[in-house]
């Protein structure tokens, strides 16, 4: 399962669960830590670093507003789409 942010509570929802976020910050300071289960990922939504088809659910906590609409947000689609 692919999250989009580090949202902690969303963190184990999956049972492999790879988290996406630009903001090193974020993620060492908010993600709850890499389990055998779930880590985190530095990286942008609109360019994923994950291979074709690699996931098989997408989740995330308001993750479209915070993209502008209608360029990010396609372009996060597509990402979407593609993984």
């Amino acid at each position: 399962m692919l999250l989009l942010g580090v949202t902690p509570e969303l963190a184990d929802l999956g049972h492999d669960t790879i988290a996406v976020d630009r903001n090193e910050s974020m993620i060492a300071h908010i993600w709850p830590g890499d389990t055998a289960r779930c880590r985190a990922v530095k990286g942008e939504w609109v360019a994923l670093p994950l291979e074709p088809q690699s996931v098989s659910a997408a989740v995330g906590d308001g993750s479209l507003s915070a993209l502008t609409f209608p360029s990010e947000q396609g372009r996060l689609l597509s990402e979407l789409a593609r993984v």
